[in-house]
């Protein structure tokens, strides 16, 4: 019966975690896109701004990224392998779309890098906005059936 409602609220926390990894993502870009636009930061020195900063906490790809780079490896690698072993609620398309990134970052000028990043908070503003869907929609009724679950194996074995 505990089972039952752990699992369901497992699954509504698991829809609120990518809502709430979506928005961080989406703060990630914004903060770089102005990083670049009045500082003119290089990309390594943004992440390790936004990494000391407080905002971005559950981007788990940010830190193995930058100790990637601190051993000698390029952007591009450091970003692809660091997102790809994100333990982030990503489905397959978010992902990819992260990773493809990290190949943009940094190869053009600050106009054409604050151009990917407003294309690239355009696609992750519409998962956000498809999590937080998923998340009012489904979060609930995970929660209802597993509790509706688990007191109808409480009766059963009455």
């Amino acid at each position: 019966m505990v089972s039952a409602i752990f699992s369901g609220m497992a699954m509504s926390s698991r829809l609120k975690k990518r809502s709430v990894f979506l928005s961080e993502v989406l703060l990630f870009f914004s903060q770089a896109s102005m990083e670049i636009e009045y500082v003119n930061l290089p990309v390594p020195d943004i992440l390790r701004k936004i990494e000391a900063g407080c905002c971005c906490r559950s981007l788990d790809f940010i830190s193995p990224c930058l100790e990637s780079l601190n051993l000698g490896y390029g952007f591009c690698d450091s970003w692809e392998q660091s997102v790809e072993n994100s333990s982030l609620p990503m489905k397959k398309e978010e992902r990819q779309r992260l990773k493809n990134l990290g190949s943009l970052l940094g190869t053009s000028d600050a106009v054409g890098q604050r151009s990917i990043l407003a294309l690239y908070t355009k696609y992750f503003t519409y998962y956000h906005e498809l999590a937080v869907a998923d998340y009012e929609k489904y979060g609930k009724m995970c929660v209802t059936v597993s509790l509706v679950t688990g007191v109808g194996i409480f009766i059963l074995l009455m």
